[in-house]
Protein backbone atom coordinates (compact mmCIF):
# COMPACT_ATOMS: atom_id res chain seq x y z
CA UNK A 1 0.00 0.00 0.00
CA UNK A 2 1.21 3.51 -1.45
CA UNK A 3 0.36 5.72 1.49
CA UNK A 4 1.35 3.46 4.43
CA UNK A 5 4.51 2.12 3.09
CA UNK A 6 5.78 4.20 0.59
CA UNK A 7 9.43 3.18 -0.19
CA UNK A 8 8.55 -0.21 -0.16
CA UNK A 9 6.14 0.89 -3.03
CA UNK A 10 8.32 2.95 -4.59
CA UNK A 11 11.04 0.54 -4.57
CA UNK A 12 9.01 -2.07 -5.61
CA UNK A 13 7.63 -0.03 -8.87
CA UNK A 14 11.07 1.40 -9.60
CA UNK A 15 11.93 -2.92 -9.71
CA UNK A 16 9.07 -3.58 -11.94
CA UNK A 17 8.88 -0.46 -14.31
CA UNK A 18 12.36 0.55 -14.50
CA UNK A 19 13.81 4.34 -13.67
CA UNK A 20 10.82 6.56 -15.07
CA UNK A 21 7.38 5.39 -14.44
CA UNK A 22 4.17 7.55 -13.49
CA UNK A 23 2.08 7.53 -10.64
CA UNK A 24 -1.73 8.28 -11.27
CA UNK A 25 -3.92 9.29 -8.56
CA UNK A 26 -7.26 9.90 -8.01
CA UNK A 27 -8.48 13.16 -9.12
CA UNK A 28 -6.30 13.38 -12.44
CA UNK A 29 -2.95 14.22 -11.25
CA UNK A 30 0.17 11.97 -12.66
CA UNK A 31 3.39 12.09 -10.78
CA UNK A 32 6.45 11.20 -13.43
CA UNK A 33 9.19 9.10 -11.09
CA UNK A 34 12.63 8.94 -11.66
CA UNK A 35 14.78 6.92 -10.19
CA UNK A 36 17.61 7.72 -12.00
CA UNK A 37 20.64 10.03 -10.54
CA UNK A 38 21.59 11.53 -13.58
CA UNK A 39 17.93 11.70 -15.28
CA UNK A 40 17.20 13.56 -12.13
CA UNK A 41 19.89 16.10 -12.90
CA UNK A 42 18.85 16.93 -15.79
CA UNK A 43 15.55 17.37 -14.65
CA UNK A 44 16.29 20.32 -12.14
CA UNK A 45 18.58 21.71 -14.58
CA UNK A 46 15.80 22.18 -17.13
CA UNK A 47 14.52 25.88 -17.70
CA UNK A 48 11.02 26.13 -14.81
CA UNK A 49 9.12 27.60 -18.13
CA UNK A 50 9.50 23.93 -19.84
CA UNK A 51 8.44 21.71 -16.49
CA UNK A 52 5.39 23.30 -14.64
CA UNK A 53 5.76 21.29 -11.64
CA UNK A 54 2.34 19.83 -9.62
CA UNK A 55 2.29 21.30 -6.51
CA UNK A 56 -1.11 21.29 -5.16
CA UNK A 57 -0.20 18.10 -2.95
CA UNK A 58 2.10 20.62 -1.15
CA UNK A 59 -0.50 23.40 -0.77
CA UNK A 60 -2.18 21.69 2.26
CA UNK A 61 1.09 21.92 4.40
CA UNK A 62 2.78 25.35 3.04
CA UNK A 63 -0.33 26.86 1.56
CA UNK A 64 -1.33 28.17 -2.10
CA UNK A 65 0.91 31.27 -2.07
CA UNK A 66 4.54 29.52 -1.14
CA UNK A 67 8.19 29.91 -2.67
CA UNK A 68 7.40 25.93 -3.01
CA UNK A 69 4.37 26.14 -4.48
CA UNK A 70 4.44 29.05 -6.89
CA UNK A 71 5.92 29.35 -10.77
CA UNK A 72 7.35 32.09 -13.45
CA UNK A 73 7.74 35.19 -12.14
CA UNK A 74 5.53 34.60 -8.89
CA UNK A 75 8.11 32.34 -7.71
CA UNK A 76 11.22 33.92 -8.57
CA UNK A 77 10.17 37.05 -6.92
CA UNK A 78 9.47 34.89 -3.81
CA UNK A 79 13.30 32.98 -3.85
CA UNK A 80 14.79 36.58 -4.55
CA UNK A 81 13.03 37.37 -1.23
CA UNK A 82 14.04 34.09 0.52
CA UNK A 83 17.70 33.70 -0.78
CA UNK A 84 19.69 35.88 1.79
CA UNK A 85 18.73 34.14 4.28
CA UNK A 86 20.32 30.85 2.71
CA UNK A 87 23.57 32.22 2.18
CA UNK A 88 25.98 30.11 3.74
CA UNK A 89 27.40 33.20 6.20
CA UNK A 90 23.47 33.57 7.19
CA UNK A 91 23.37 29.92 8.25
CA UNK A 92 26.28 29.71 10.15
CA UNK A 93 25.36 32.22 12.72
CA UNK A 94 22.49 29.38 13.53
CA UNK A 95 25.21 26.45 14.34
CA UNK A 96 25.46 26.84 17.60
CA UNK A 97 21.86 26.77 18.38
CA UNK A 98 21.42 23.93 16.11
CA UNK A 99 24.05 21.96 17.86
CA UNK A 100 22.57 22.67 21.11
CA UNK A 101 19.02 21.47 20.13
CA UNK A 102 20.71 17.92 18.71
CA UNK A 103 22.61 17.92 21.82
CA UNK A 104 19.20 17.93 23.19
CA UNK A 105 17.42 15.52 21.34
CA UNK A 106 20.17 13.07 21.65
CA UNK A 107 20.30 13.09 25.07
CA UNK A 108 17.04 11.74 25.13
CA UNK A 109 17.91 9.16 22.97
CA UNK A 110 17.97 5.20 24.79
CA UNK A 111 21.85 3.13 25.05
CA UNK A 112 22.14 0.21 24.00
CA UNK A 113 18.41 -1.08 22.73
CA UNK A 114 17.13 0.03 18.93
CA UNK A 115 14.67 2.56 18.11
CA UNK A 116 12.86 4.27 15.35
CA UNK A 117 15.47 6.54 14.06
CA UNK A 118 13.19 8.61 11.63
CA UNK A 119 10.82 10.49 13.88
CA UNK A 120 14.06 11.53 16.12
CA UNK A 121 15.53 13.05 13.08
CA UNK A 122 12.32 14.96 12.04
CA UNK A 123 11.95 16.11 15.65
CA UNK A 124 15.43 17.67 15.00
CA UNK A 125 14.75 18.91 11.29
CA UNK A 126 11.87 20.47 12.99
CA UNK A 127 13.34 22.29 15.90
CA UNK A 128 15.92 23.64 14.01
CA UNK A 129 13.42 24.90 11.21
CA UNK A 130 11.47 26.64 13.74
CA UNK A 131 14.24 28.33 15.99
CA UNK A 132 15.32 29.20 12.22
CA UNK A 133 12.33 30.79 11.11
CA UNK A 134 10.29 31.68 14.58
CA UNK A 135 13.36 31.69 16.85
CA UNK A 136 11.42 29.45 19.08
CA UNK A 137 14.24 26.52 20.38
CA UNK A 138 13.17 25.86 24.30
CA UNK A 139 10.28 26.29 26.78
CA UNK A 140 6.33 25.44 26.60
CA UNK A 141 5.55 27.37 23.26
CA UNK A 142 8.46 25.80 21.62
CA UNK A 143 6.56 22.82 22.66
CA UNK A 144 2.89 23.86 21.62
CA UNK A 145 4.09 25.19 18.26
CA UNK A 146 6.31 21.99 17.57
CA UNK A 147 3.52 19.54 18.75
CA UNK A 148 0.91 21.24 15.98
CA UNK A 149 3.65 21.49 13.74
CA UNK A 150 4.33 17.89 14.39
CA UNK A 151 0.67 17.44 13.64
CA UNK A 152 0.28 19.05 10.63
CA UNK A 153 3.59 17.65 8.40
CA UNK A 154 2.04 14.37 10.42
CA UNK A 155 -0.51 14.39 6.95
CA UNK A 156 -0.77 11.09 5.81
CA UNK A 157 -0.66 10.42 1.72
CA UNK A 158 -4.12 10.09 1.86
CA UNK A 159 -5.24 13.44 4.01
CA UNK A 160 -2.71 14.86 1.59
CA UNK A 161 -5.26 13.54 -1.71
CA UNK A 162 -8.47 14.21 0.02
CA UNK A 163 -7.20 17.80 0.38
CA UNK A 164 -6.24 17.76 -3.23
CA UNK A 165 -9.30 16.57 -4.51
CA UNK A 166 -11.53 19.11 -2.45
CA UNK A 167 -9.32 21.72 -4.04
CA UNK A 168 -9.44 21.52 -7.84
Amino acid sequence: NWQTRTTAFLNGAHERYGDIWTLKLVGGTTFVMLSEPKLIAEVLATDPETLHAEARLATQLVGETSVLVTQGREHDAKRNLLEPFFRSEHVKEYRPEIARICERELESWPLNESMRLLPRLRRITLSVMMYCVLGESVGPRHDELHARMENLLGASPFRMLRHQVRHM
